[in-house]
């Protein structure tokens, strides 16, 4: 004779507790190998050369964050932080971000805007999404608050929020694929270095102290061409 067996519905119960505990788990875990993989590490300043078109500077370390900007062939930029793939690099001369209205104080006269809050710059996004795809905060030191920096024009997004277009502070910082780029030459740091005191020059800025020259040691860094990141790219 057949024995059917019943599973008691205390069994069943558990049984799919289970099963629902196995499924959060392969989900985080799926979740959180993209954010290993995105970790950057600190490290003692250095000078890489873009050598790559369409070299995309991006708002984090991996290609679903959105871009803030393409970076020619042949741009010298100092890296502050590094990853497997992924280099975390001041932005060049040029680039703007965003701050809330309602996180600073514009003065139209001067065309000067005073951030009121510590960490309230965004990373302008270069895409057709404009203020409205600019959710991510500016990587890099947090800029403190009543820092001043110039005003470019002001926007609202569609949800009615306005927005300041301000200079990028010195030091924010976006990120470049390794495999776009390689070391600079001391005669590319040199030629970069006098640019950065021409600039500093013409806003009556020194030097800044933190950036090494083209003497420092620097970490030796192997640039592999065949990685690759699967992560999907923001439509731009």
């Amino acid at each position: 004779m057949l024995s059917i067996t019943r599973i008691q519905p205390q069994a069943r119960a558990s049984t799919w507790l289970n099963m629902l505990a196995l499924s959060l788990l392969a989900i985080g875990a799926v979740m959180l190998a993209p954010t290993a993989q995105a970790q950057t590490r600190d490290v003692d300043p250095y000078f890489i050369a873009v050598v790559e078109e369409n070299t995309l500077l991006r708002s984090g370390a991996l290609r679903s964050f959105y871009p803030i900007a393409t970076v020619e062939p042949g741009t010298i930029l100092r890296v502050t932080g590094q990853g497997e793939r992924w280099l975390r690099v001041e932005y060049p001369a040029g680039l703007h971000a965003l701050v809330r209205a309602d996180h600073a104080t514009l003065d139209q006269d001067r065309g000067v805007v005073t951030l009121s809050r510590t960490g309230a710059l965004k990373a302008l996004s270069d895409t057709r999404y404009g203020v409205d795809g600019s959710f991510r905060d500016v990587q890099g030191s947090a800029t403190p608050a009543t820092t001043q920096l110039k005003h470019h024009r002001t926007e609202t997004s569609s949800r009615g929020i306005v927005f300041y277009v301000v200079d990028a502070p010195r030091g924010a910082a976006g990120f470049i694929e390794t495999a776009q780029t390689r070391r600079a030459t001391p005669s590319e740091i040199r030629t970069y270095m006098a640019s950065l005191e021409q600039q500093g020059d013409e806003r009556g800025e020194g030097r800044d102290q933190g950036t090494p020259s083209p003497q420092d040691p620097t970490p030796t860094e192997t640039r592999d061409p065949n990685s690759t990141d699967e992560q999907t790219q923001t439509p731009t």
